[in-house]
């Protein structure tokens, strides 16, 4: 069965930018990663938020849609704005949530989070 993940803005732009430090090969790793998930026919779960905040760093819509072409067969997208009001109810019955994707029951039952 395949498995879901949910990655966390930086591992994209790690992704992106093959952004690699001395001893910390950050995008290497992303790279491995995602093309594992293609292999396995694992889903990669990303938001409306991502994309927001990939675009804050100043990514076109144009250069996301490309970064993402190929590995287009893997990814799944999740409308965070849509389940907004939903997620400030759970996250209210719940204290307070350091990352509100958290909060989400869809997230927490289907997907791994990497961050």
């Amino acid at each position: 069965m395949a498995e879901r993940y949910y990655l966390d803005t930086s591992i994209w732009l790690d992704f992106f930018e093959n952004r690699n430090e001395p001893n910390m090969p950050k995008g290497d790793w992303a790279h491995a990663l995602l093309n594992k998930f293609v292999e396995d026919d694992d889903k990669v779960v990303y938001s409306d938020i991502v994309l927001l905040e990939i675009g804050s760093v100043g990514y076109t819509p144009e250069e996301i849609e490309k970064m993402f072409r190929k590995i287009k067969p893997a990814l799944v997208l999740w409308n965070q704005q849509k389940n907004k009001l939903e997620k400030r109810k759970i996250c209210h019955r719940r204290g307070k949530c350091r990352k509100p994707m958290l909060c989400m029951p869809f997230l927490q039952e289907t997907t791994r989070l990497c961050w």
